[in-house]
């Protein structure tokens, strides 16, 4: 019960000094050139967090509209089969099908890989390196509540009584919360330093992977393409639109329609 007492004794009188804070009331003691440097240190790691949460959240949304992309793809191929069954077309769009279906089937292993070797990847680093410094930060700034607090109430002490003894005893706590929180403070540049050393290589691997993953899917699907291109050659002209679209530059390439029509021959 005691415990619990001073807890909320704790809590309550940081809130106050919070507040204090806040209305303009209580300036922090802490102020100074150095405090502001690290305060500048802190404000990059907060922005270095956000980024990472932003490619999280991104990965997220990207592994999902991945699976939704090639389950409407699968779902396109197969209602207009329904189509062209009983057409010319029957034989490519049943084939069409076939390879919509394989790259469906495709995307559980390729999920894996993705979720192994590029999300997890980076949720472990916001769930274990990041949390750590956060809770240092937090710790911190409730010591200096606790200094602010103590060195407000010793002041108001003092101009009551030059020798108060409530005014030393306030003292010395301001001065065991300062020096705490410089231990803690040490800590946490020390964990700055190392984030700062590491960012150039952060993510690093796992945009290898996901370059790798959509590489892999490119080339299948122009694969898969590429073998069903002679058969439906007026593909040509759309091709050809979308070159002279994206700045003439682009050639078609001419080997899968070039083999339907040695085959024709």
């Amino acid at each position: 019960m005691q415990k619990l007492k001073s807890s909320f004794s704790t809590a309550r009188r940081r809130l106050a000094e919070r507040a204090f804070q806040a209305a303009g009331i209580h300036e922090s003691s802490s102020a100074g050139e150095e405090d502001a440097q690290f305060e500048s240190a802190i404000a990059r790691f907060r922005s270095t967090v956000s980024q990472i949460r932003d490619v999280e959240e991104a990965m997220k949304e990207h592994i999902i509209i991945m699976g939704a992309f090639l389950e409407t793809q699968h779902r396109l191929a197969a209602s207009m089969d329904v189509i062209f069954q009983d057409g010319p077309l029957a034989a490519v769009s049943a084939q069409y099908v076939t390879t919509q279906q394989d790259g469906l089937s495709d995307f559980a292993q390729l999920k894996s890989i993705y979720l192994d070797h590029v999300l997890h990847p980076t949720n472990e680093l916001l769930r274990k390196s990041i949390p750590e410094l956060e809770k240092l930060l937090e710790k911190r700034g409730a010591l200096k509540l606790d200094a602010d607090s103590y060195t407000r109430r010793a002041n108001a002490e003092l101009t009551k009584d030059a020798t108060s003894a409530a005014a030393t005893k306030l003292v010395l706590k301001r001065d065991t919360a300062v020096q705490k929180m410089s231990e803690i403070t040490l800590k946490i540049r020390e964990h700055l330093d190392d984030l700062e050393q590491r960012r150039p290589s952060m993510l690093v691997s796992e945009l290898s992977a996901l370059l790798g993953i959509q590489q892999h899917q490119a080339s299948k699907q122009s694969e898969v393409l590429s073998d069903l291109l002679p058969s439906v050659p007026h593909a040509a002209v759309t091709i050809c639109a979308l070159a002279h679209a994206s700045g003439g530059n682009a050639q078609v390439q001419s080997t899968p329609f070039d083999q339907g029509a040695s085959d024709d021959m």
